[in-house]
C-alpha cells in the first residue's frame, strides 16, 4: 500500500493539460483525503472546462 500512495503522491502532474479535456468531469474528494489534499482538487477543478467538484465531509481513505 505505501508504494501505491508514493506513486500518487510522486506522479507528474498533468494540469497543464486538463484544459484540453471536453468531455464533463465529476471530481470527488474528502475533506479528509491524505494522499490527494483538497487543494488538489480545487486546482483540477479550476483548470477543468466541464467540471464539478463534489467535496465530502469525513470522509477518509480506506485502510
Amino acid at each position: 500500500m505505501a508504494s501505491a500512495i508514493s506513486g500518487v503522491i510522486e506522479r507528474e502532474s498533468v494540469v497543464g493539460s486538463l484544459s484540453r479535456t471536453n468531455a464533463p468531469t465529476l471530481i470527488i474528494t474528502g475533506e479528509q483525503d491524505m494522499p490527494r489534499p483538497t487543494e488538489w482538487a480545487d486546482e483540477m477543478d479550476e483548470h477543468l472546462p466541464h467540471s464539478e467538484l463534489w467535496r465530502l465531509p469525513r470522509v477518509v481513505p480506506a485502510r
